[in-house]
């Protein structure tokens, strides 16, 4: 499927596509850009595998479901029915308790529960209870327990995520197949045309041992040798820390959550790359007036929080979210109309990196 966006053409390949139709899907591309008023040579044609769609390109899709295409696949429709009924039967059966049963939602119940952001969870009344089930028949509920605060604690433990992200980093960018120390000040900044290698240490008191996490990350740009080098130059890292670290791999847009709490909300991904013909940010001239270039800003506080260079185009704007403009020597921070003061505060800390001291102008949507 290819997907055309005025700047970009993406080529979305299904999980299912044999040698030859991948060939295709790549020709056919090539000749879509080659006849298009608007495109270029220069206009990027980015290869997206399924099941690992990154935000720049699920944003097009109104309720995109991440978990779609993995719920989708190999399925036994029969089976899947006799499951369904069984479960509806099952269901059926269960009773529900008139009684909270966790520690959490007798907290709820007492009205003493919060959620992440520090907010009151708030008691359903019995009005919006029979909205949603209906009057008479069953148990009568008198709170309503906020899943999605559950859920993202269900996440997190999943995770495991060793600590807040507090311990000392050391990072690495891979140049010509060897990996080179990156500057301290440009910590967090990452080009998807490259391939980095993050090394984490920290304590778990009272213990004084340190530990240590081998993160190695891959822009979606990055080509399979950068790749390749990344993970074999991890290896031998690990090697040189008496095999001790832990590796995880570590995609563009596929971010594990302490991952992103390493940087405290400072994250960037700029387009370019050191074997890429892309230019990177910190080669532009700050005089260039028609130098142009726009970040999505993605979290919702500083432990989540990432900035990404996107298309320079009002279809890649969403109200639910902030977007930093840099054009020439002015910087814009937009706040869409569905951000909350944490993502503004959040946004803000990521303009003023990117502005690189520059006044940011707040513009409100609307």
């Amino acid at each position: 499927m290819l997907l055309d966006t005025g700047n970009s053409l993406f080529l979305w390949i299904g999980a299912g596509s044999n040698p030859y139709e991948k060939r295709k899907g790549k020709e056919t591309a090539v000749e879509y850009r080659a006849t298009s008023n608007v495109m270029t040579k220069k206009t990027p044609i980015i290869e997206v595998d399924s099941g690992e769609e990154p935000p720049i390109f699920t944003q097009y899709f109104i309720g995109w479901d991440d978990k779609y295409i993995e719920k989708r696949r190999y399925i036994d429709v029969q089976e899947e029915l006799t499951k369904e009924k069984e479960k509806s039967r099952e269901e059926a059966q269960e009773e529900i308790p008139l009684e909270p049963t966790s520690e959490y939602a007798k907290q709820v119940f007492q009205g003493k529960a919060k959620d992440d952001e520090g907010n009151a969870v708030v008691k359903a009344s019995q009005e919006y209870y029979e909205m949603l089930h209906g009057k008479g028949g069953g148990p009568k509920k008198t709170f309503e327990i906020d899943y999605k605060s559950l859920h993202r604690r269900v996440e997190a433990e999943k995770e495991e995520i060793v600590d807040d992200g507090s311990g000392k980093i050391k990072i690495w960018r891979i140049e010509n197949f060897e990996r080179v120390e990156v500057k301290e000040k440009m910590y967090g900044q990452f080009y998807d045309g490259d391939s980095y290698i993050v090394l984490y240490s920290y304590t778990v008191p009272p213990s004084t041992a340190e530990k240590h996490i081998l993160y190695f990350w891959q822009g979606h740009h990055s080509s399979q040798d950068e790749k390749g080098s990344s993970a074999l130059e991890t290896t031998w890292l690990d090697d040189e820390l008496g095999g001790a670290p832990v590796q995880v791999r570590v995609t563009q847009g596929k971010e594990p959550q302490h991952f992103k709490m390493i940087f405290k909300g400072t994250m960037i991904i700029h387009q370019g790359g050191v074997a890429s013909g892309f230019k990177n940010v910190e080669d532009e001239d700050d005089e260039d007036l028609d130098y142009v270039v726009l970040y999505h800003i993605f979290g919702r506080n500083n432990d989540d929080t990432i900035g990404m260079n996107v298309p320079v185009a009002a279809s890649s704007l969403t109200s639910r979210d902030c977007f930093v403009l840099l054009h020439g020597r002015s910087t814009s921070l937009w706040i869409g109309k569905g951000c909350n003061e944490g993502e503004v505060l959040a946004a803000a800390k990521i303009a003023s990196i990117i502005s690189r001291g520059r006044i940011v102008k707040r513009i409100k949507e609307g």
